[in-house]
């Protein structure tokens, strides 16, 4: 059984980032697109665009997914829930 697996997960917490994360995004993107990556963006409740936008890049990427949380946990914590969400394993031993 041959299961393919991320390369490498980014995790961005997103708050009042509506004008950085679309380029932010496509730089990665561009930078890392010789590996299978995934962007999981997650939207920390922020009260500026934001969401629309990060909506909008989930849509026209395949690599890129989207959380939204429903109000501000801080940074910490929206980090966390993307790396539940992340396909790349965490390892140490290679």
């Amino acid at each position: 059984m041959n299961i393919l697996r991320m390369d490498i997960s980014v995790i961005i917490p997103v708050y009042k980032s509506e004008n950085t994360i679309a380029p932010l995004v496509e730089r990665i993107l561009s930078t890392l697109r010789t590996y299978r990556m995934e962007i999981v963006l997650v939207n920390d409740g922020s009260p500026d665009r934001s969401e629309v936008i990060c909506t909008q890049l989930a849509e026209r990427f395949q690599q890129v997914k989207f959380i939204s949380l429903r109000r501000n946990f801080g940074e910490f914590n929206a980090v966390m829930c993307g790396l539940h969400y992340a396909e790349a394993l965490l390892r140490d031993d290679r």
